[in-house]
């Protein structure tokens, strides 16, 4: 028996730093999500999430006292931050 090696490519994949701000300041303890991919932001407003797809994507964020945030947006090997500006409510 012949053993071939794996042929399938592991989709790529890119860490993203993301920078949460309500226009003018930070906006720390907001949960990030692109897909099953999380993270929540410090109090300067940032986090990485990590192994994030290239392609398009579902980008949420959410904080309590502040509109639900989504937007489609096209991760490339290119892309390394995202910058959401949330809006209180």
């Amino acid at each position: 028996m012949v053993h071939l090696p794996n042929t399938e490519v592991n989709p790529e994949t890119v860490d993203i730093s993301v920078h949460v701000t309500d226009g003018t300041d930070p906006v720390g303890q907001v949960e990030v999500a692109i897909g099953e991919i999380t993270g929540t932001t410090g109090n300067q407003g940032g986090c990485t999430l990590r192994n994030v797809p290239v392609g398009e994507v579902t980008v949420t964020a959410t904080k309590t006292g502040f509109e639900d945030y989504s937007q489609s947006v096209t991760i490339t090997s290119e892309t390394e931050t995202l910058n959401i500006t949330l809006t209180e409510e």
